[in-house]
């Protein structure tokens, strides 16, 4: 191999060495800062030679490219190199020394020149938010506790129920310890009130409104009780008057006209006990029996009564077309063992106008209405009516009592209509 030959390969071997490209660069600026930067930082197309000036991106590489500034490529090589060369270089050099001198240019020149604008690089100054100070507990308020801490103490104001529905309050009983009054010079504790859990209004108004309701239920149960007691205690008067009316007479059974004469079947008694008829003359040949008296007689009590005795001044001020005699009254009260049946019966005398051959009774009823839509019974004798009814049954002068037992059966003997005879 000639010596021309070997100068030739050298020559291209040091070619080679001078553009070899590895990942990462070590570039300085002009202001003295080294920066270690990929190959895609420097904005230049073809192989990066060391020792020459590129445009190189710093930061983040999401910039644009005219902010790139010019940096001369000083080493290449891989990441952990060109780091470590970067650190030594930055702490020889430090940050206060005078300007950098300008660099050694390189034997090389660049043949294009750089089309970019060189910029200055913004540092932004860090900003420290300062922590608040943390608050300290303000007191708002302070009470006295309960006294004694075994007390009970509900969470929540009893509401205040009106006068007419306080229970009354019990009397002391004499067995009942008397406890002492405090003395004026021994202390009083006062009891403290819960002010911060008051009931609302809304929540008072709806216990009102329960104990209201509860109160309707109890009267409701306590005017049933009462009907029963009425009709209960005229039952009594009534079986008491049947008892006194009713007489019983002992009658005694008829005796036989004819003597009896013994049959086949009787027993035949000896003659030696027998007295002779001269003995005793009175004496029949025959000996009678003497009639059985049986245990239980056949009673025939007579009828009960039913006539009630209403004075009839009660009924002086009613009309004289639709006042009712003693007499009338006095039987339909005998036709008659509830007090619906007795309204039903006075139905003629007060109302003649239901009683007609074309059934005109179907179109009314007590109070009209309802689905069929039928007309009302006339006001003014329904009143007379239900004077007639209370004064003969008492027990139906609550309104409740004589809807049920009244208007009630009104109302059926109205949808009843009149049969026609065959």
């Amino acid at each position: 191999m000639t010596a021309q030959t070997i100068s030739c390969i050298s020559l291209t071997m040091s070619s080679r060495a001078a553009t070899r490209e590895y990942s990462h660069f070590l570039v300085k600026y002009d202001d003295g800062i080294r920066y270690t930067c990929p190959r895609i930082k420097i904005m230049t197309e073809g192989r990066v030679r060391v020792g020459s000036r590129y445009p190189v991106m710093y930061g983040n590489s999401t910039s644009s490219p005219e902010s790139a500034e010019v940096a001369e490529v000083i080493d290449t090589g891989d990441y952990l190199q060109m780091k470590t060369r970067e650190t030594e270089n930055s702490e020889v050099t430090s940050p206060t020394s005078s300007s950098p001198q300008s660099p050694v240019a390189s034997p090389v020149a660049s043949p294009v020149a750089s089309p970019y604008v060189i910029r200055k690089r913004k540092k932004m100054p860090k900003t420290t938010t300062s922590k608040k100070p943390r608050q300290e507990a303000v007191l708002l308020s302070m009470e006295e506790g309960i006294h004694d801490p075994y007390a009970y103490r509900s969470p929540s104001i009893s509401p205040q129920l009106p006068l007419h529905l306080e229970a009354p309050s019990p009397t002391p009983s004499p067995t009942s310890p008397i406890v002492p009054t405090p003395t004026p010079t021994s202390p009083i504790v006062p009891t403290p009130t819960p002010t911060e859990a008051e009931p609302t209004a809304f929540t008072i108004q709806k216990t009102l409104a329960a104990i209201y309701k509860q109160l309707e239920i109890y009267n409701a149960r306590q005017t049933e009780m009462e009907r029963i007691i009425l009709s209960q205690n005229q039952k009594i008067d009534y079986l008491v008057a049947m008892q006194r009316q009713q007489s019983f007479r002992l009658t005694a059974p008829p005796t036989p006209t004819t003597p009896r004469t013994p049959t086949f079947h009787q027993r035949q008694l000896p003659d030696f006990d027998t007295p002779t008829r001269d003995e005793r003359p009175d004496t029949p040949v025959t000996p009678s029996i003497p009639p059985v008296m049986p245990l239980f007689l056949p009673t025939t009590p007579t009828a009960p009564t039913t006539v009630r005795s209403v004075p009839m001044h009660l009924f002086a001020d009613i009309p004289e077309g639709v006042r009712l005699s003693e007499n009338d009254l006095n039987q339909a009260a005998s036709s008659s063992t509830t007090p619906g049946a007795f309204a039903v019966s006075l139905l003629k005398y007060l109302f003649q106008e239901l009683f007609t051959a074309d059934n005109l009774r179907v179109y009314f009823s007590y109070r009209g209405g309802g689905k069929l839509n039928k007309r009302p019974l006339d006001d003014t004798r329904k009143q007379y009516l239900r004077r007639y009814v209370t004064a003969f049954y008492p027990s139906v002068t609550l309104d409740s009592a004589y809807t049920a037992m009244v208007i009630e059966k009104i109302n059926q003997f109205l949808r009843r209509p009149i049969q026609q005879k065959k």
